[in-house]
């Protein structure tokens, strides 16, 4: 249920791909011990420099190689369980972030039932959306010569729409 409660958006897990900024960070840092070091010399700086390079040089290779997971192991075994349930369906609700877990065949009637509407839905083989949104803010410039003022004009125009596809 964890897993689940983090919604479409959480990220799994990836690589560090920007080594080299990790490396910039190291060298600020060291430069800044060397720095404080020359007043205090309190430190063996050769040592501390060659033992930092090997740690850094390590990890690098590690970050560059192994992915990062932000998942307990228990979680990557109840994704994968999910990803192969091939009787289930997983959707992203209509708001929020929430994921839907339903079964395929209950899925699968919903939208022949949803289909079969023709109020609903409509066959097309052509997306005429950008027309239609043309048509919408031509009579809007006109409305705003003379009925409307800027303010909301903005706030009314039509920008951005797509067609829903179903695959």
């Amino acid at each position: 249920m964890k897993l689940l409660c983090r919604g479409w958006k959480f990220c799994v897990g990836n690589k560090v791909t920007k080594t080299l900024d990790l490396k910039t960070d190291i060298e600020h840092g060291m430069y800044h011990i060397k720095e404080l070091n020359k007043e205090r010399k309190s430190i063996k700086w050769e040592l501390l420099y060659d033992d930092v390079k090997i740690k850094a040089q390590n990890l690098l290779y590690q970050v560059s190689h192994k992915r990062i997971s932000n998942l307990s192991k228990s979680e990557i075994d109840a994704m994968r369980k999910l990803e192969n349930d091939k009787t289930i369906v997983l959707l992203k609700a209509d708001k929020g972030n929430a994921i839907v877990i339903m079964n395929k065949k209950d899925y699968y009637s919903k939208v022949i039932d949803m289909l079969d509407e023709p109020k609903k839905f409509s066959s097309s083989l052509v997306d005429d959306t950008l027309a239609e949104e043309n048509k919408i803010n031509n009579r809007l410039k006109q409305l705003k010569e003379k009925k409307i003022d800027q303010k909301t004009y903005d706030r009314i125009f039509v920008s951005g729409c797509t067609i829903s596809y179903l695959y």
